[in-house]
């Protein structure tokens, strides 16, 4: 039948209106469907083209005069089917004219999403990052204390600590003591003495794009981690860091330092860090998080470790011997990078696997 003598035929209801889309001839009718919506339990079926044609003709019946997709099976030797699932067939919706009064016969243009750079975000993680000898290749506070006050007396304070006879919180307090330069001339020489690890720009953007919180946890003080990071890091990613660090004052006398969150420490049972690490930990549990990826190298990382669930320890550092000592499970780097894939990668509980 020519296309003109087509046109000229009345146009069915809207209850038995069929859409047909032929390609190139098979052998025997074109398939028609029962009027039911498609569902996880439609299938067409479609004969297999003769020869060495790949298209076979499929015909869709419109269901309560709503648009028929036309979909199109495909075989070589045997008949193909087409199963719908309810998520891969969107609805759609005739365009209508301005004016016309009537659908347009101009079928809708169905694009696939792009997939995401990153996983879905997640509310069951949070990164507690140490910053010193962890973030940084070198402990910048060692490096002033070093600068400032001279590498003998940097080596007794570490000295009287191994011994036993400096607690954390008091070592941190005493490699700072001569230090008597002005605020600005000490951040200058920490932004001279930063090197940041490699990875850990990775890192914290794997947390932004997951959306799990980032605490950087630093026994060091607060002044100098902001510089560096400003100087290391583009404003998005700063803006995804919590800063939680000790308080330094500058003054003629000496620097003394002070600890913000000294009392929530002791009440948490730690009368020795000053700023204990397990505060930032609880402080990402009361985000949400469910899990909690500490990172660390020192001495002031030994709460972090045993309140972590899984702790990153650097490669043959305090931190690490502490690990292996107490027979505490803990995954040995040198670089940042394998840190920010586990991030990247990170299954929510909701959706592992249960172990049988």
């Amino acid at each position: 039948m020519s296309a003109y003598l087509r046109s000229q035929e009345p146009e069915p209801s809207s209850r038995s209106r069929t859409a047909s889309w032929i390609t190139t001839a098979s052998s025997g009718p074109p398939p028609t469907l029962p009027l039911i919506a498609p569902s996880a339990d439609t299938i067409i079926f479609a004969p297999a083209s003769r020869g060495a044609e790949r298209a076979v003709a499929v015909t869709v019946q419109s269901t309560n005069g709503s648009l028929a997709a036309l979909l199109r099976a495909a075989s070589w030797n045997s008949s193909a089917s087409v199963r719908f699932t309810p998520w891969s067939v969107p609805r759609c919706r005739p365009a209508i004219l301005a004016g016309s009064g009537r659908a347009s016969r101009t079928r809708p243009r169905l694009r696939l999403p792009r997939a995401p750079a990153y996983k879905r975000a997640v509310a069951d993680l949070a990164v507690v990052c140490d910053f010193d000898g962890t973030a940084t290749v070198l402990d910048i506070g060692d490096e002033i204390s070093r600068h400032f006050c001279g590498t003998d007396y940097l080596a007794l304070q570490k000295k009287l600590f191994l011994e036993g006879k400096l607690t954390t919180r008091a070592i941190i307090q005493s490699i700072y003591t001569p230090v008597r330069a002005p605020e600005a001339e000490v951040i200058a020489f920490a932004l001279t003495a930063a090197k940041i690890r490699p990875g850990f720009v990775e890192l914290v953007a794997a947390a932004r794009d997951r959306g799990a919180p980032f605490f950087l946890a630093s026994g060091g003080l607060r002044q100098y981690v902001e510089a560096v990071l400003a100087a290391h890091l583009p404003a998005d990613l700063r803006e995804h860091v919590r800063i939680r660090a000790n308080l330094a004052e500058f003054s003629p006398e000496g620097l003394r330092v002070s600890y913000p969150t000294d009392a929530e420490s002791r009440a948490a049972g730690c009368h020795v860090c000053g700023s204990c690490k397990r505060v930032v930990v609880a402080e990402a549990r009361r985000t949400g998080a469910k899990y909690v990826i500490g990172i660390g190298d020192g001495f002031a990382d030994r709460c972090l470790a045993q309140f972590a669930d899984q702790t990153y320890a650097l490669e043959d550092s305090y931190l690490h011997g502490y690990c292996r000592e107490q027979r505490m499970a803990c995954i040995p780097f040198t670089e940042l990078y394998e840190a920010a894939e586990a991030v990247r990668s990170f299954t929510p509980a909701a959706e592992r696997p249960r172990e049988r």
